[in-house]
Formats: structure tokens, C-alpha cells, sequence
């Protein structure tokens, strides 16, 4: 089982303590919030997800697989603003009408912790990824 998204800093910041365990309702439900997105004119929440090479090749070698036989992509960043936009226009939107996604309001929740820290980064000038906690399957029982 996979941990939900959480924000992933190019480098530690003061203030923001990432917390793998949340998100779940972003991961979830990522057609319905990127659907939403679309309807305002902003980039999909997806768009800013990438995973850890390294911490991917742990995975796989924790389950038996050989790392270097699967082509896993660099990881990406972008810039804390780009998030913001994204981010605080999704608020907004489901603020104004809770139902605009399933479980607005646990969805609320989730993306005021990601505005929360990437309004630290962003005034930091340090990037960003949404980033997932992968959890070998004997863990998630």
C-alpha cells in the first residue's frame, strides 16, 4: 500500500515538516480533483507529482526486484508558485461549493497542508514535487 501525496522539498526548510502519512484523499481522488482543475483553467494537482528514483529502487529491491531493470524517470521539481496557483484556485473552488469533489471537506484539509508548505517554500525559493510514501505490503497490515 502507498501512503497518500504529500509536498516533497528540494531541501529542508524551517517550518515545514512534511508528513507522509496524509493525503490519502489527494491520491485517491486525483481524476476528480485534476477534472476540477481543468474546469478552472489551472494546472492539474497530478502535473506536480514525481517520485524518488532512490526511493523507488529501495522499493523494488525490498520486494525481490532487480532496481536496474526497470527505466525509472529523474525526478522533477517546480517551483513553489506554480504550486500556490494550483493550490490555493482548488481552495477556492471547494470553499465556495464543498461537493465541487468527493469528501470536500477531508480534500480541504489535505490541500491547506500542502498550501502551508509551499507557502513557506515558495518565500524560501525552494522547489517542490508531490511525492508518495511507498509501503512494502507486509507494512500496510
Amino acid at each position: 500500500m502507498a501512503g497518500g501525496w504529500h509536498v516533497r522539498l528540494e531541501r529542508d526548510v524551517p517550518g515545514v515538516e512534511p508528513s507522509t502519512d496524509s493525503g490519502l484523499m489527494l491520491l485517491y481522488l486525483q481524476r476528480q480533483i485534476d477534472e476540477l482543475a481543468e474546469r478552472l483553467k489551472l494546472r492539474k494537482l497530478s502535473r506536480f507529482f514525481s517520485a524518488d528514483p532512490a526511493g523507488v529502487s529501495a522499493y523494488l529491491a525490498e520486494q525481490g526486484l532487480d532496481p536496474s531493470q526497470y527505466d525509472l524517470p529523474d525526478e522533477e521539481w517546480h517551483e513553489a508558485t506554480e504550486g500556490l496557483e494550483t493550490v490555493r484556485g482548488l481552495l477556492d473552488a471547494i470553499r465556495a461549493k464543498p461537493d465541487a469533489v468527493p469528501k470536500g471537506e477531508r480534500v480541504l484539509a489535505e490541500l491547506e497542508a500542502v498550501e502551508q508548505a509551499l507557502a513557506v517554500a515558495a518565500v524560501q525559493d525552494v522547489r517542490f514535487h508531490l511525492a508518495r510514501r511507498l509501503t512494502p505490503p507486509e507494512e500496510s497490515r
